[in-house]
């Protein structure tokens, strides 16, 4: 039999810590420029902020970001003493002043309102894990607890990519466990004859399945296994988030605010008509096929004219990159390109940035036409051909705190621990490092010239 879920879970699997992993979308420096690509403004990551996450879990981005922003103040929550223990560790292993995690459920944190309040705050893998309660105590936090103009991010899982997985989950909640060293074989094995019984049909269930089926049990358990888990639509999140008078701001992710890109004509066509009858969410879901949601939500955050955005924009230092060895700067964005931009393009403007740059003196050496310039230099940054960099200053002050995490990731790694990434003053936010290959040199010490290479243009020592 499986372990009885306590009164205080609401049903969340507390018998299994979640996995460890470290959130690249997560990062005030790149949310600030999203939504000011979007239209809004945010507060300015380069001075004092306050910084809320809940459900942290072992908290290794909160941790990582406290490191890369050593001017703000971090706060995160979790009701799982596991992951408070764990992440108070990494805390005291990483000499961090500017961060704390609390034990606490939501439910609690609705009934308080804390003495400053806070400019951004995220949750992420929280909103479609949860019950409707625990919704609602979620935005009755984050309407206590931020501050006018504050941005919230949340992640979450989406209906029009999990809607034909479904099966999958029922599934998962009605096979019996197997035993405690595999309790969910019967499970996987039950999925992949329903599968094969299926023959050719269902192939978006069949490469979803593929994503997942080698999972660890900890993983399912909280994706497969938790009883409240689903997807939903973009609608149903922001519904209940305006009653703590947020509004959706847009994508946390630049790219995700263009659509030219990731699909051909016919689909832009779509899309053009959906926008037009007030459906774009919806059907941007469809159309991307996104299984995941990346948000950012603002408590009235000011409008930006389209002269500030792109004035913005052009400010932003860069230099040359390429996603040819895969650490996550830019979470995937380039294999999903439909249209990608001409090799001379390219290897113009990496030419200029290598010089030193703004992203605005590398539109200026594509050509006279100013719209047209600009729309492909963000394109180029938006996939990860330029890569962004904070100013100087705020480099040097992320540098120690920054040495400090990712050293106790790299004794990770060296033991044979799970290690879920780093952290670059640079981009001001984590990197995940996926390739094993890269694990193995890292923990090594021999990363090898390109790798090594990258690791310093992201200010990785």
């Amino acid at each position: 039999m499986g372990k009885r879920m306590s009164d205080w879970s609401n049903g969340y699997p507390t018998d299994s810590v979640y996995i460890d992993a470290i959130q690249p979308a997560i990062s005030p420096w790149r949310w600030h420029q999203s939504l000011a690509f979007a239209g809004r403004d945010a507060p300015d990551p380069g001075k004092p902020f306050r910084f809320l996450e809940l459900g942290c879990g072992s908290a290794t981005t909160l941790i990582g970001l406290a490191a890369a922003y050593p001017w703000a103040e971090f706060t995160g929550y979790d009701f799982m003493p596991e992951c408070v223990m764990q992440a108070n560790a990494l805390i005291a292993e990483t000499g961090m002043t500017n961060v704390e995690v609390r034990e606490a459920s939501f439910a609690e944190m609705a009934q308080e309102t804390p003495a400053e309040k806070y400019d951004f705050a995220s949750a992420h893998g929280v909103w479609t894990w949860v019950p409707e309660t625990v919704r609602r105590d979620i935005v009755a936090v984050m309407g206590r607890w931020l501050a006018p103009g504050a941005v919230f991010y949340v992640g979450y899982n989406t209906a029009a990519g999990w809607a034909a997985s479904e099966p999958i989950r029922k599934i998962f909640a009605e096979v019996p466990k197997g035993p405690p060293g595999n309790p969910y074989g019967p499970a996987r094995e039950a999925v992949s004859h329903w599968l094969t019984l299926m023959g050719e049909t269902n192939p978006g269930v069949r490469a979803h399945w593929a994503t997942m089926a080698d999972r660890d049990d900890h993983f399912l358990a909280h994706e497969l296994g938790n009883p409240h888990g689903t997807g939903v639509w973009m609608e149903e999140v922001a519904a209940p988030l305006a009653d703590a008078k947020m509004a959706y701001g847009g994508p946390a992710v630049l790219a995700e605010n263009m659509d030219g890109p990731f699909l051909d004509e016919p689909r832009l066509d779509l899309l053009r008509q959906a926008v037009a009858e007030g459906w774009g969410e919806a059907a941007r879901d469809l159309l991307h096929g996104r299984f995941f949601r990346k948000d950012l939500y603002h408590r009235g955050a000011p409008f930006l004219g389209a002269s500030e955005m792109v004035a913005r924009m052009r400010a932003l230092d860069v230099v040359p990159w390429d996603q040819e060895i895969r650490l996550t700067t830019h979470l995937g964005i380039y294999r999903r390109l439909k249209h990608h931009l001409q090799d001379d393009l390219v290897a113009a403007l990496h030419a200029r940035a290598a010089e030193g740059a703004t992203l605005g003196d590398c539109a200026d050496v594509l050509g006279d036409n100013p719209a047209q310039t600009f729309q492909i230099a963000m394109l180029a940054l938006a996939s990860g051909k330029l890569l962004d960099r904070r100013p100087a200053e705020q480099i040097a002050a992320s540098e120690e705190g920054c040495d400090r995490f990712n050293m106790a990731m790299l004794r990770r790694l060296q033991t044979g621990a799970p290690s879920p990434g780093l952290v670059s003053p640079v981009i001001g936010g984590a990197i995940e490092v996926q390739e094993e290959t890269h694990r193995t040199a890292l923990a090594e010490g021999e990363p090898g010239p390109d790798l090594a290479r990258r690791l310093r243009m992201l200010g990785v020592a």
